[in-house]
Parts: structure tokens; sequence; C-alpha cells
């Protein structure tokens, strides 16, 4: 069984009319296919051993809040990220630097992770997965520059 990522860019005016419904409708600007399978690993890279308190550039891919009214969506339900929090998230993802990534990586619990490789053990190289912090840092680079928020949920 795999669970995927879906994430999209969504416009303010979306984000808000998701926000006051609590429901998030089909429009969207962009949605990054890249990391969809990836994402368990790399959330954890990201977070830096801290899944409870993740720092900024882990919430890319495990922040936000649920939406009321999709939360009995796939795993977990639609969360939605605020343009305000997609700037700094996007600061961070780009602050973040290869030999940081790396350290993270060596350190990283990949237990339980949804992956290809062994219980404990990332079914992808620490340079597989650093290839996708490019898209994933311009995605939210992108949707900093065009004032949207980030809208995601495991299905």
């Amino acid at each position: 069984m795999s669970i995927h990522l879906v994430l999209r860019r969504i416009a303010r005016a979306d984000y808000e009319r998701a926000h006051r419904d609590g429901v998030l409708y089909a429009e969207h600007t962009e949605q990054l296919d890249d990391i969809s399978q990836a994402w368990d690993e790399l959330q954890r890279v990201l977070a830096d051993g801290d899944m409870d308190n993740p720092p900024l550039e882990a919430q890319a891919l495990c922040g936000g809040d649920v939406l009321p009214n999709d939360d009995n969506m796939d795993y977990g339900g639609v969360r939605l990220i605020p343009p305000e929090r997609v700037v700094e998230i996007s600061r961070a993802l780009s602050d973040l630097t290869e030999p940081e990534f790396r350290r993270r990586y060596e350190q990283a619990d990949f237990t339980g992770a949804y992956s290809s490789g062994p219980e404990t053990q990332p079914g992808r190289t620490v340079g597989q997965l650093l290839s996708l912090l490019e898209p994933l840092g311009s995605f939210y680079s992108e949707a900093a520059r065009n004032d949207e928020a980030v809208g995601y949920w495991y299905g």
C-alpha cells in the first residue's frame, strides 16, 4: 500500500473561500507531483528529528490546519497553509543548505516511513531526496511570489 501526497497552490480568494466554507474546492493554480511518493521520507529529513514541533521547512509537508468539513477525506483531511505562512516556509526552504540536508538525512529516523526501503531504512538515497528539494522550494517560492496559499492531502 502506498500513500501519496497531493500538493496544490491556491489563489488567496480560493483559500479564503475554503477557509470560510471548511472545504477545498477544485480550483488551484498548480499541483506538484514530483514528491507524491517521497513525502514521508522528505518530511522526516526536513523535520530534523522533531515531528511534534517541526521547523518551518518541514511544515511545507506537515503544517497547516485541517479543514473542518474535509477531515474524513483519505488520511487526515485537507490541510491549508495560509499565504503568510507560505512566505515563511519558502524562506526556510531556500535557506536550507545541501550540507545541512545531508546531515539531517544521516540522522533521520525512518522507522515506519512510507517508503520502498526496509522498515528502518529510507527507500531513497540522500541524492534522490535532495533532488526533490528544488521542485518543492520552487513550488513554495512561486506561491509566495503570487500571494497564494498551499493545500494538500494524503490519498
